[in-house]
């Protein structure tokens, strides 16, 4: 803008937690002083475009910047047949794993080597998982064989790895699929009774739970690439503090969420971050020419290595492919799948999260959680098909 000598200028607010973005929207729009563009979790699309605080952005899908942007991610920005936002990034939810443990389990450099693909093969399943994790937990390697982050789309994944159907798109309505979720909730029952997930999972923290798998008390660990960054900036290993890049590679790998049968595909969720446009912008094709720039390869890099989040178009990763850990999962996003971006999508995320704690926790058994998960769908979101 400088250079064209433009009267306008972009005007950036600090970033605001999730909740309160969302009320920041929703009030500020009300007001007639909605920002031009924010920056909101791919999930909230479907309220935003269903009360009218955004504007569609079909057009965007012409620009050449996206032009091989990652199969299956204009769905993410899709509702009602529309495109409501652009990608601004995007990550994998993984596993990590602990190197040093598994060679003290007799695995040798070649055998870790291969464990990734052996997942992706379908060849690892959660139940092998497991199996490796009570022989660390047996003999007394790790206080937890696994952890899990306890996040919406982490969550989701245990429903989605079990073939859970979440949401019918032809009739727009939540689907209850009661055999595949107590199946998932036999499989969580299952970690917690053998002693390698801890049933106040729940409620352990971001913090607590990277440490333990910085400092190898848990053999896997639930995660997000996005953490490798934190390893080296937050002081999380006990000795160390800030750990560097070659310290992971040579001790934590990482894999997808093991599929739960022999054979099947494994997955990863992802929470792609979108920017979004204000239904009441006085300047749409103004606002729309950042969108454009800030999506440039180099600047996709440059996000991406520094914060451990993968380029959404193929030259974005071309160019990120100095970074090693990146050039090590961005595969993963080959495996994306995502939870609905339905309006009611936040009352859902809270009812799959109950429904795992009180599975977690031992208040209520795989069938009766299940029970209560039907009810409550039934109860907050309105009509659904139930299978």
């Amino acid at each position: 803008m400088e250079k064209e000598d433009s009267k306008y200028r972009l005007k950036v607010t600090p970033v605001l937690k999730p909740d309160d973005l969302n009320q920041y929207i929703i009030f500020s729009s009300k007001s007639g002083k909605a920002p031009d563009i924010a920056e909101i979790g791919y999930s909230n699309i479907g309220w935003l475009a269903e009360g009218n605080y955004v504007m569609q952005l079909d057009d965007m899908k012409n620009q050449g910047v996206f032009k091989n942007l990652m199969p299956g991610y204009w769905n993410a920005v899709t509702w009602d047949k529309h495109i409501w936002g652009v990608i601004q990034d995007t990550e994998a939810r993984m596993v990590f794993f602990y190197k040093p443990h598994l060679k003290k389990l007799g695995w040798t450099d070649e055998q870790i080597a291969a464990l990734p693909k052996k997942v992706e093969n379908g060849e690892f399943t959660m139940q092998d998982m497991a199996d490796v994790a009570k022989q660390a937990v047996d003999q007394k390697l790790v206080k937890h064989g696994f952890l899990h982050n306890n996040g919406p789309r982490d969550v989701a994944a245990f429903y989605v790895n079990n073939g859970v159907q979440m949401y019918d798109e032809d009739k727009k309505q939540y689907v209850f699929d009661k055999a595949n979720v107590v199946e998932t909730f036999k499989e969580v029952k299952q970690l917690v009774d053998t002693g390698l997930l801890p049933d106040s999972m729940m409620t352990y923290s971001e913090k607590d739970r990277l440490k333990e798998i910085v400092n190898g008390t848990a053999l896997f660990v639930g995660g997000g690439i996005w953490e490798e960054a934190r390893f080296r900036q937050n002081g999380y290993h006990n000795e160390l503090g800030n750990v560097t890049s070659e310290w992971i590679q040579q001790n934590l790998g990482v894999i997808l969420l093991p599929p739960s049968k022999k054979g099947g595909k494994p997955i990863t969720m992802s929470n792609p971050y979108v920017y979004v446009v204000s239904k009441t912008t006085k300047h749409p094709e103004l606002v729309k020419r950042p969108l454009v720039e800030v999506s440039a390869p180099e600047y996709q890099k440059n996000h991406a290595t520094q914060s451990s989040h993968i380029p959404f178009t193929k030259e974005g990763q071309e160019l990120a492919k100095e970074s090693a850990f990146l050039n090590s999962v961005s595969y993963m996003t080959n495996y994306s799948k995502f939870v609905p971006n339905h309006p009611d999508e936040p009352k859902y995320e809270k009812i799959r999260a109950d429904a795992l704690k009180n599975v977690e926790t031992g208040t209520m058994t795989p069938e009766k959680a299940a029970e209560w998960m039907e009810q409550q769908m039934k109860l907050d979101l309105g009509s659904i098909v139930v299978k």
